[in-house]
């Protein structure tokens, strides 16, 4: 097999890349609904969308995360929950006010099993739903901080409780990114397409 060349890669205007911006953000705002509607099959394609938005590893950009930064906009959240709750030291922690990158290395949920100990942030899970459950791959074994919630019997409000710790971020990221595309049509005095 001929080992093909790497060329140069053209780059495309910041304008195309905010209108694909819109885009995403609309189609994981669909398949969101879809999920809340009892259809758990596109909680991979929620995922999907979250790792293109804002999953950053090896060469991976995330679009969201790359238009923060080249427009220098960077909103911020609040994290809810009770004071009480531990967090490891240099993490956020609630009513922490954090930008998006600081809430996506934050942890969303803890696994104990059989004396085992996994810590899973925002970040990680996106990257094991992505590629391991139907986003972008379905993989024959799952890593176990994964698998052993994505099992549970447990239903909260009818749905597995991993769908609704998927939605609660990718309702942040959209929230966030919308919240970015004001600013940056404020800051531009721009109408973006």
């Amino acid at each position: 097999m001929k080992k093909r060349q790497t060329a140069v890669r053209i780059a495309r205007p910041k304008t195309e890349m905010v209108a694909h911006l819109k885009h995403h953000l609309r189609l994981l705002k669909e398949h969101m609904q879809k999920v809340v509607a009892g259809d758990d099959a596109y909680c991979g394609e929620v995922a999907a969308k979250l790792r293109l938005l804002v999953y950053e590893g090896g060469t991976n950009k995330a679009l969201l995360l790359n238009l923060m930064d080249e427009y220098n906009i960077h909103p911020t959240i609040t994290i809810n929950g009770p004071p009480v709750i531990e967090v490891p030291p240099g993490y956020p922690r609630p009513g922490s006010v954090v930008k998006l990158r600081e809430y996506l290395e934050g942890y969303v949920y803890f696994v104990h099993e059989e004396g085992t100990h996994y810590e899973v942030s925002a970040k990680k899970l996106i990257w094991m739903w992505a590629s391991q459950a139907g986003g972008a791959h379905e993989d024959e074994a799952l890593d176990p901080e994964f698998a052993i919630p994505r099992n549970l019997r447990l239903r909260i409000v009818g749905a597995p409780p991993l769908n609704g710790v998927l939605l609660r971020i990718a309702d942040t990221v959209h929230g966030l990114g919308l919240l970015f595309l004001n600013e940056l049509e404020t800051k531009t005095k721009v109408q973006l397409p």
